[in-house]
């Protein structure tokens, strides 16, 4: 087992660039990459066997988890920072609708394939980040045109 896991242990990814909107893009990309490849298949398999086999499989997913999310998130911590992202972004968050979106489109196959179709992955990928970076909602506003604090 340890063998398996070290043979499907990630690398973090790496992005040059201080423009957060393409390194969103590439962290999306790069969720795509992996869930349509066989160590995507593996973690999918590994995280549906976490419960029936605790313990086995932690490490592994730490791993994962770490190059995924937290070596990712410092990535987003210096655009917020650097005033690219307002101060009160939450990080975790925006990875985790991301990542999250990028796995729910793989699974259901409405993403398209990275392998065959990158030109139109990216463009995907580049729609899901401007649309979390954009937010959905309209700004609201009280009576007295004051913004309002909650959405």
């Amino acid at each position: 087992m340890a063998d398996v896991i070290r043979s499907h242990v990630l690398e973090p990814m790496t992005a040059p660039s201080t423009d957060i909107r393409r390194q969103l893009i590439e962290i999306a990309m790069s969720i795509l990459r992996l869930m349509q490849s066989e160590e995507g298949t593996f973690v999918l398999r590994m995280s549906s066997e976490r419960q029936a086999r605790q313990g086995v499989f932690e490490r592994y997913l730490e791993r994962v988890r770490d190059v995924i999310h937290s070596s990712n998130r410092s990535l987003v911590v210096a655009a917020i920072e650097r005033g690219d992202l307002a101060s009160d972004c939450d990080p975790d968050l925006l990875l985790h609708t991301i990542t999250g979106s990028m796995l729910v489109s793989s699974l259901m196959a409405m993403a398209p394939e990275v392998a065959c179709e990158t030109a139109d992955a990216e463009e995907y990928c580049g729609r899901v980040v401007d649309q979390v970076l954009r937010g959905s909602a309209p700004a609201l506003t009280h009576a007295d045109g004051e913004p309002s604090a909650t959405v």
